[in-house]
């Protein structure tokens, strides 16, 4: 295509001008990710800094290893060590789930964390808070037990110990009267 007046050709280049600077600018933003993350411990442009008032804490565990908003209360946290015993039932005794059954020490220990930290909404007459607590820290100390026997492959105790440990939770659970578990046998019956 040629053109041949002066005004058409100044037309031509400011064209050729313009989209040579539009690529030059596509060039230039396209080098800029905008949708890659930012590194890590910054947030996003225009997103809320962690511990802002009134952002939420994050649900599950924090980058810390402490328990998330999900165990922050009593219920939450006899849910974990619940879901933990189970597996435990079946994992501690076998050397082959060894990491499965460290990962449910791990959540039942969170779990009684929580459950301490915890002020609970029901127990019985004449039993104190206090008592309460020392029970959760007396569980804490057969949980670090426990894990202890896993690490050093003493799978058997550690088996025998998940067998104390759902004894402890069924005599607590009459004892303070929090909660029926629907993993406890009836009185009266073993599992």
């Amino acid at each position: 295509m040629a053109v041949r007046s002066s005004s058409g050709r100044g037309r031509l280049l400011s064209l050729v001008a313009g989209a040579g600077l539009l690529l030059a600018g596509a060039t230039v933003v396209s080098g800029q990710p905008q949708d890659q993350p930012p590194p890590q411990g910054q947030p996003r442009e225009g997103q809320p800094v962690d511990g802002q008032p009134g952002q939420r804490p994050p649900r599950g565990p924090r980058p810390d290893g402490a328990p998330g908003r999900e165990m922050l209360t009593v219920d939450a946290g006899m849910k974990a060590m619940r879901q933990g015993l189970r597996v435990l039932r079946d994992a501690a005794g076998d050397p082959a789930k060894k990491d499965a059954s460290l990962q449910a020490v791990g959540l039942m220990q969170r779990g009684c964390l929580a459950a301490k930290a915890s002020v609970p909404k029901h127990l019985k007459e004449g039993v104190s808070v206090e008592d309460y607590r020392r029970e959760q820290i007396k569980l804490m100390g057969m949980l670090l037990e426990l894990e202890l026997s896993l690490l050093d492959g003493k799978h058997d105790q550690a088996a025998a110990m998940v067998e104390k440990l759902a004894k402890f939770r069924d005599d607590a659970h009459e004892k303070f009267g929090e909660g029926e578990d629907e993993d406890a046998a009836p009185a009266g019956q073993d599992k």
